[in-house]
């Protein structure tokens, strides 16, 4: 009787070690995939907010021609247009913010700005334009950073804004 007590004595306690071996291993898959899920977060999240200001890099490297880069005023007025000249023809880019939205219209030069017309690329806030160093270095700010851009053609960008 003593053995068999003690059989299931030892059965008891690995039933038991097992169990906890389980719990254990449940907390540890749950507290994994909560981690994963804050990195992935917070890697989207990079992502996002560098995809603005590469956007804006792109666009102006390639469209990068003497006199085709201008910083206007935005139509709602709070904060700056980027225009963006297309060489040899009379249409050209502008990057704006509108109504919390980072937008982009391709049009004729001499046409209004009509925000109905244009393109949504990003939320965003907040565009703030600075051109530097006689229009060779382009400071474009968004709320979500700031990049520096260095205007390679040869007369560099034109601030037409009223000030």
């Amino acid at each position: 009787m003593r053995a068999r007590s003690k059989v299931q004595g030892a059965s008891i306690s690995m039933l038991i070690l097992y169990g906890i071996l389980i719990v254990a291993l449940l907390v540890l898959t749950l507290a994994g995939c909560r981690l994963y899920k804050v990195f992935t977060n917070n890697r989207m999240a990079n992502e996002r907010e560098r995809a603005v200001l590469s956007y804006l890099q792109g666009k102006v490297s390639s469209l990068d021609v003497a006199g085709a880069i201008m910083v206007e005023d935005g139509p709602q007025g709070d904060s700056d247009m980027l225009v963006l000249a297309e060489e040899g023809t009379d249409y050209e880019t502008r990057i704006f913010i509108y109504d919390g939205e980072l937008m982009e219209l391709f049009t004729q030069t001499s046409a209004p700005t009509d925000p109905d017309d244009a393109e949504v690329i990003a939320q965003e806030d907040c565009l703030k334009i600075t051109l530097q160093s006689e229009g060779a270095l382009m400071q474009v700010t968004t709320s979500q950073g700031t990049a520096c851009m260095a205007i390679r053609s040869a007369k560099g960008g034109t601030d037409e804004r009223e000030n």
